[in-house]
């Protein structure tokens, strides 16, 4: 690893689309470390990545289990002391189809919570310390487009735990970049859209390439970006 070399870690990064944006940040010249429930999985994505001349390493870090996130911060401030990108991107849909708020059972809604808002929260509180030591961060949330408020064409019995579970994953998204104003620390979130891939959305137009492109220029902004916001396609769009 070259020294000063930027440090990005991405959650659920073992498949689809998580996957495509640590290959993409990896192109960027970042290391990019893989966060995965299932390491061996996650060790042969690293591997299947490393062999084409990027930098890549996997993680053993399910986000839900608190003594998990803390050996990870551990690993990253003893082996690199750095952390300079985190896009939160593990999430979980677990509802049918045609579930409704009035009816999804409680339990569905605590698991849910429990990785969508629960665990990105204490990942983000446990690494922010990284990146406040270098006033420099990037932390990209990865959302939905049904969580929006407004605008919203998604019908009512369309994952409801799930919508709305990003759409607490959106108001932490506007208060961590309220708090870190002047910091350099740049906090968005991204609708990457509907995205095929090898086993999900198989009738979906867009490609894992096209869908991480904007969480990768979010992860990768200026100082001088945006801060705050909800984009697709690299537009804001509405909370």
């Amino acid at each position: 690893m070259m020294e000063h070399q930027r440090i990005a870690v991405v959650t659920g990064a073992n498949r689809g689309i998580g996957r495509e944006i640590a290959r993409q940040l990896a192109m960027h010249s970042l290391t990019v470390v893989l966060g995965v429930r299932d390491l061996f999985h996650g060790e042969t994505v690293a591997r299947e990545l490393a062999a084409t001349g990027l930098s890549v390493m996997a993680y053993q870090l399910d986000i839900t289990h608190p003594r998990q996130v803390e050996q990870f911060v551990e690993y990253l401030t003893k082996t690199v002391g750095r952390l300079d990108v985190l896009v939160n991107n593990a999430g979980i849909l677990l509802e049918p189809d045609d579930d409704l708020a009035s009816k999804v059972r409680m339990e569905t809604i605590k698991t849910t919570f429990e990785t969508n808002l629960f665990g990105v929260w204490h990942l983000t509180q446990a690494l922010l310390p990284l990146m406040r030591q270098q006033n420099y961060g990037r932390i990209v949330n990865v959302s939905s487009g049904i969580a929006a408020f407004e605008n919203n064409a998604a019908p009512p019995e369309l994952a409801p735990a799930y919508r709305v579970s990003k759409a607490a994953l959106n108001a932490l998204t506007v208060t961590l970049a309220g708090e870190l104003q002047g910091t350099n620390i740049l906090v968005n979130a991204v609708c990457p859209g509907y995205v095929r891939t090898e086993t999900h959305n198989l009738d979906a137009l867009r490609t894992v390439v096209e869908g991480a492109d904007t969480p990768v220029w979010l992860a990768t902004l200026p100082d001088d970006g945006p801060t705050g916001s909800f984009f697709r396609d690299r537009q804001r769009i509405a909370w």
